[in-house]
Order: C-alpha cells, then sequence, then structure tokens
C-alpha cells in the first residue's frame, strides 16, 4: 500500500473510538468541507480534517524510496471563543483542551508498514479563520518507505 493512504487510514482507525463514544462527530480526508460557509457546513462538529501534504523524497535504493511525510489536522469545533471576561465559560475551555489532548494522544507514535512512528512536529489555533469555527491545526511527521516498480523513475526532492 502507499504511504498515504495507509497514513490516512491509520488516522481514522485511530480516531473511531472518537467518533463511537461521541467525542467526535465526523472525520474525513480535507476535501474543502469548511470552504463555503454561507452555503452551511456538510459536516457535524467536532470534526477532524486530515490532509497528508507531498511526501518529499530523500533516498532510493533496492526499488524503494525513503520520504518524509507531513500529516495536518484540522479540529474544527463550532462554538465561539470570546476572550473578553465573562465570554466564554471556563469549562468550555477546558473541555476544548481535552479534546485537542486527546486527539493528539490517540494519534502520537502511530505507525504503519510503510511508515514510522507519526512524532508530533506543531500545533496552532487559527483564531479567525472561518466564521463561527475554532479551527486549531496539529501536525505530525514520519518517515515513509515505499516500494516502487523495477522501472520508475522517483525524482528525489531533497538530501540526494
Amino acid at each position: 500500500m502507499k504511504p498515504r493512504k495507509e497514513i490516512y487510514q491509520k488516522i481514522t482507525e485511530q480516531l473511531q473510538a472518537l467518533v463511537t463514544a461521541g467525542t467526535l462527530k465526523y472525520v474525513d480526508l480535507n476535501k474543502g468541507q469548511l470552504d463555503n460557509a454561507e452555503k452551511g457546513y456538510p459536516i457535524s462538529f467536532p470534526a477532524v480534517l486530515i490532509q497528508t501534504d507531498a511526501i518529499r523524497y530523500t533516498h532510493k535504493s533496492d526499488n524503494r524510496v525513503k520520504g518524509e511525510a507531513t500529516v495536518t489536522l484540522s479540529v474544527a469545533l463550532h462554538h465561539h471563543h470570546n476572550s473578553f471576561m465573562g465570554s466564554a465559560s471556563k469549562q468550555a475551555s477546558e473541555d476544548t483542551i481535552d479534546l485537542l489532548d486527546t486527539i493528539v494522544e490517540a494519534l502520537t507514535y502511530t505507525r504503519g508498514e510503510s511508515f514510522t512512528d507519526m512524532e508530533l512536529s506543531d500545533e496552532q489555533f487559527l483564531p479567525y479563520t472561518f466564521k463561527g469555527l475554532h479551527i486549531h491545526q496539529i501536525r505530525y511527521t514520519c518517515l515513509t518507505y515505499h516500494k516502487i516498480k523495477e522501472d520508475a523513475t522517483v525524482r528525489i526532492t531533497r538530501g540526494a
């Protein structure tokens, strides 16, 4: 199996327990589900949208290529978190932190046959990106290994 597909499958598999428990309502590949806020969102919240960016291949030997993948999760919550005094309850803020930590714990060190342990590399809050949505991005990196066809041509993108 190709690494990008396996990474997506493993992430959805790891997060399925959170969907079953009702902690998350939607997990899918990021296909622009949040792009047209004025038309309404086609998903339920809280949601996790998965984006596997281009894998940067760095080495080829014995019909295998080694690369590095970056995976970005956009955690979307449909509620406002205003910062003025008395606007949001302490419990709602703590619930958000708990959800983010639960997602991080579920995915950190997830591995597959074609990729190494996913390691947390970055987190950031996107405060004003989407109307009415709190978006928190969580990024992971991992090394990938992919068997290629005998006559395949692979462009080494760095470190050659």
